[in-house]
């Protein structure tokens, strides 16, 4: 297995599919989730919010454990307009059906902000490396 600069990173996340990609790529990892609030501040964009979230996730585990690289990520997923639609993650399965319909047929946004925070002990200062990856994405009609 790979290990992450000669260390086992920490993913600040519990989600199945953050953890299966870490796996995939053979990095050594553990996970410890990060708890913060994931709401969105007054006028911020989509992009600004995602990477926000992730670099607070990542910096609230590196505070904790420090001298250890920790991986914080936040995806968010918006439809196209004035504002911009967040769609988060649902809460039913009815839920869930009504927003597969909302995105048939249409174009959608998804960004995801990610972050690489190293909390040092001796300093208290961070070493932080922050990005969004966005990805236009085209819906097929369900029918």
């Amino acid at each position: 297995m790979a290990q992450f600069p000669n260390e086992k990173l920490i993913l600040a996340s519990a989600s199945p599919r953050r953890r299966d990609l870490l796996e995939e790529i053979q990095i050594d990892f553990e996970i410890i989730p990060a708890h913060i609030w994931e709401g969105r501040l007054d006028g911020e964009a989509c992009e600004k919010l995602a990477m926000r979230l992730a670099c607070e996730k990542a910096t609230e585990i590196a505070k904790r454990h420090t001298n250890r690289w920790v991986l914080g990520a936040d995806t968010i997923v918006t439809l196209p307009g004035n504002p911009e639609r967040i769609l988060g993650k649902p809460e039913s399965d009815d839920e869930a059906v009504s927003m597969l319909l909302d995105l048939s047929g249409k174009e959608h946004w998804v960004q995801t902000g990610v972050a690489l925070v190293k909390w040092s002990g001796e300093t208290g200062e961070a070493k932080t490396i922050v990005w969004v990856e966005k990805s236009r994405v085209v819906f097929r009609d369900l029918t």
